[in-house]
């Protein structure tokens, strides 16, 4: 369908018909319109298919935090919204049609030390080391944010799919070996146990007495679920 642009008449932008008309600086283009397309098929193809679609997805879950947006705003990137930087960002770190533990979902910010398993009830356990973090004061709040990626499905009818949690600590008395845990509900493993990996992405953003904001680098994390 066509959008319209205001003006005395309007302005044709898009499809009409069998024409489809383009504005390019201030002037307007037309051409024909083919009767069908002819999809590639093949493997690449695809594989950027499905990328771009999981990329949106991801992008969609990270703007959804409104502090994971804002971080990505005031970043020095390419852009015209948070939304359209992260996707810009992340589809060339996609590998074979899926995200990579190379897929950020916060810009480069101070550095951190993660470390985290999966055990065998599918609990995933923390131990966070901001001492290298060069945080100069002390936080009024950390928030850790984590989005899992589950990939490798047992079938391929089975879509990929994501778990969000958002962790809080206030009034840290220290920087060093932080530690909590994700305790996934029967439901979420029932999930988990359809795939046969996920990532791990994390990042941190803190507020001082000043309500600034600092945020970490992301760092992501491959488990096995086999």
């Amino acid at each position: 369908m066509a959008r319209f642009i205001p003006g005395v008449l309007g302005t044709p932008n898009g499809k009409v018909e069998n024409k489809v008309y383009r504005q390019m600086n201030g002037k307007t283009f037309v051409s024909d319109r083919p009767d069908f397309y002819n999809i590639s098929q093949t493997k690449s193809a695809k594989n950027s298919r499905q990328a771009f679609g999981l990329v949106v997805q991801f992008a969609k879950l990270i703007t959804s935090s409104p502090e994971l947006s804002y971080c990505w705003k005031k970043a020095k990137l390419k852009g015209t919204s948070a939304y359209h930087r992260i996707i810009k960002h992340n589809l060339p770190l996609t590998k074979d049609g899926l995200l990579s533990v190379n897929n950020q979902i916060i810009p480069n910010g101070f550095d951190y030390t993660l470390n985290c398993i999966l055990t065998e009830e599918l609990t995933l356990l923390f131990n966070l080391d901001l001492t290298n973090s060069m945080i100069s004061k002390k936080p009024v709040e950390i928030n850790v944010y984590n989005i899992i990626s589950l990939n490798s499905a047992s079938s391929k009818k089975i879509r990929s799919e994501f778990l969000v949690n958002t962790t809080s600590f206030t009034a840290l008395d220290k920087f060093s070996d932080i530690q909590f845990s994700i305790n996934f509900s029967n439901s979420e493993k029932k999930l988990l146990n359809k795939y046969g990996n996920i990532i791990l992405y994390t990042a941190l953003v803190i507020t001082d007495i000043n309500k600034i904001l600092s945020h970490s680098s992301s760092i992501a994390k491959s488990f096995s679920l086999k």
